[in-house]
């Protein structure tokens, strides 16, 4: 199974830079959070990806005695 993922970036312009994303994040607030901590004046970006999902398995085992 996979999940799409969606995180703020934000980059002053002195390249400083910082990302936030979260589990049904609300967008203006991830992006706020994002600029909070630049300069004036920085550069807003969304990045998007589809991740997969760790699956739990099930491993059979043997055991001997030793």
């Amino acid at each position: 199974m996979k999940i799409k993922v969606r995180i703020a970036v934000a980059v002053d312009h002195e390249g400083t830079w910082c990302a936030y994303g979260s589990s049904g994040g609300d967008d203006e607030e991830m992006m706020n959070l994002a600029c909070e901590t630049l300069l004036d004046g920085e550069a807003r970006y969304w990045i998007e990806a589809a991740l997969d999902v760790p699956e739990i398995q099930t491993v059979q085992a043997v055991v001997e005695r030793a």
